[in-house]
């Protein structure tokens, strides 16, 4: 069983060479906000978005001020108006388009204490409303607390605790609620343990525990699972703000109740619970381009392995390219580029070929400050997918804009 959801619009021009070169380098910040497909593995948990994000400036005060006075504090709020021009993600033949309207909230507090101790606390809330399809209405709460104790200069522990929330926003590409409940809430734990013996090397090593609740349906299988996550990176710093990394990951999935599928897809009540293994690969690189300007690119090589009779097995790559640019004060500039494209061994699609496709999302954002802590951004974000399946209800092509702009206020 499979899933994904995601949230992003354009305000203004900053002139054409500017946004030619953003639009040309490229990262991918948030996926935009529209009704959940329940085809893919989801993988985002915070629902975090860049535009809602505090400024760089206002996150060095505070953590200044929790470093001088031991506590430190950042919250903020936003509002903003949008239009999808393909809501369900459905082919040229189905598309449907709504405006839409939201608000964000943001709330921080940063601790330290003992010496060698401390605490963020996150609270960050998302929501959009659509104007024509309010079964895609989406509202997204995310609790993060994470601990970090220093043993020495070199050497650290840190702990996170997260809680997030959706609500069910899932429907089939021509836009009808499925029967079952895809509301859900996330539990996940991880503890990491850094060593840093210099500037330029930091080694890190982790494991983390995942719970997922679902909405039940009394005559349906719970699809509740548990995941643990084993992972290892290696951080080497080149220059002043220029740095290269790997990192692996190993986890593995257990579902709770629903049945795994045989090779040709069909599931029955005597098969064992669907369980999955994952393995990943990240490369990443960041580095300025000068004063005022941020590349990072990064690329994850990824394969799931279905272990009863392998019908979900896939292998996927996902590259991102981005740039955030600062050209004066109360000015940031991102744009992005993700590429992504996903091979099935079993499932199938026309001619009896394997299942295959590509994503492309190119994004391009700006926000300018424009009295005191009052900042006015905007974003505009196209996607699209091509796949080798041309009927059904899933994994079909389409392709897409949304456009959102909005105000926010930072304290």
């Amino acid at each position: 069983m499979n899933f994904r959801f995601g949230s992003t619009r354009t305000l203004r021009a900053f002139g054409a060479s500017a946004a030619a070169l953003l639009l040309l380098a490229a990262l991918a910040f948030t996926g935009t906000a529209h009704a959940s497909s329940i085809e893919e593995d989801d993988d985002d948990v915070s629902g975090a978005d860049r535009a809602f994000g505090p400024p760089p400036a206002l996150l060095d005060s505070a953590r200044r001020r929790a470093a001088e006075t031991g506590f430190g504090w950042i919250a903020g709020v936003s509002a903003y108006v949008a239009n999808d021009d393909n809501v369900f993600r459905s082919p040229a033949t189905q598309e449907r388009t709504s405006s839409a309207w939201g608000n964000a909230g943001y709330l921080r507090g940063d601790a330290r204490f003992g010496g060698s101790n401390r605490s963020l606390t996150t609270v960050t809330w998302n929501q959009t409303k659509f104007d024509a399809f309010r079964q895609i209405d989406s509202t997204h709460p995310h609790l993060s607390q994470w601990f970090q104790h220093r043993f020495s200069p070199s050497t650290a522990l840190e702990l996170d605790l997260d809680v997030v929330h959706q609500n069910d926003d899932a429907t089939t590409i021509t836009g009808f609620a499925y029967t079952r409940d895809y509301s859900w809430w996330r539990y996940g734990g991880e503890a990491v343990l850094e060593y840093a013996p210099g500037e330029r090397h930091r080694f890190r090593a982790g494991v983390e525990e995942v719970r997922k609740d679902y909405g039940e349906v009394a005559s349906l299988n719970s699809i509740d699972w548990s995941h643990w996550r084993a992972s290892g990176s290696y951080r080497f710093r080149i220059g002043p703000g220029h740095y290269a990394g790997i990192k692996f990951e190993r986890g593995h999935r257990v579902y709770d109740a629903e049945p795994a599928s045989l090779a040709d897809g069909n599931e029955q009540p005597g098969n064992p619970v669907e369980k999955h293994a994952y393995r990943d690969l990240v490369l990443w690189y960041g580095a300025p381009l000068g004063s005022k300007l941020e590349l990072d690119a990064s690329m994850d090589l990824g394969h799931k392995t279905d272990e009863f009779q392998g019908y979900e097995n896939y292998d996927d790559r996902t590259i991102r390219l981005g740039l955030l640019a600062r050209p004066a004060s109360g000015l940031e500039l991102r744009a992005g580029l993700v590429s992504g494209h996903r091979d099935y061994d079993r499932i199938l699609a026309d001619g009896g070929a394997m299942l295959a496709y590509d994503t492309v999302e190119a994004r391009f954002g700006a926000r300018v400050r424009v009295l005191g802590t009052w900042w006015v951004y905007g974003d505009v974000n196209s996607y699209q997918r091509d796949t080798n399946r041309s009927s059904g209800l899933d994994y079909r092509d389409y392709r897409g804009v949304f456009t959102r702009a909005g105000v926010s206020v930072f304290h």
